[in-house]
């Protein structure tokens, strides 16, 4: 609007009623532009702030079930060594319990 008038014309384009104008539009942009503060810190506090602690409890979490498996896992590693000790306690009392059947007379048969 200021472009189309000629610079001489400018003084009185620049009334009272035009600043009055101007006046009205500056509140109602700052106004606007505090509305849309307010919401943004709104949504902020309501909805970002929680949801950022909610993911951080999540990884919390995951964290110690990483832990847990972890634990776990380191345990059932040693399985196979516990197994392999207890097999051979158990091929021991095997042989044990035939020679004390070959000792008693038992061919390992069944028994009558």
């Amino acid at each position: 609007m200021i472009a189309q008038i000629d610079p001489s014309q400018a003084k009185e384009w620049l009334t009272e009623s035009n600043y009055t104008v101007a006046g009205v539009l500056l509140v109602i942009f700052v106004c606007f532009g505090l509305a849309v503060w307010r919401v943004i810190s709104w949504i902020g506090r309501e909805f970002v702030i929680p949801g950022r602690d909610r993911m951080f409890r999540h990884l919390d979490r995951v964290d110690d079930t990483m832990k847990d498996v972890s634990t776990s896992l380191q345990k059932l590693a040693t399985v196979p060594e516990r197994l392999d000790g207890i097999e051979e306690k158990v091929e021991s009392i095997s042989l044990r319990v035939k020679q004390i059947d070959a000792n008693m007379g038992h061919d390992g048969g069944p028994r009558k």
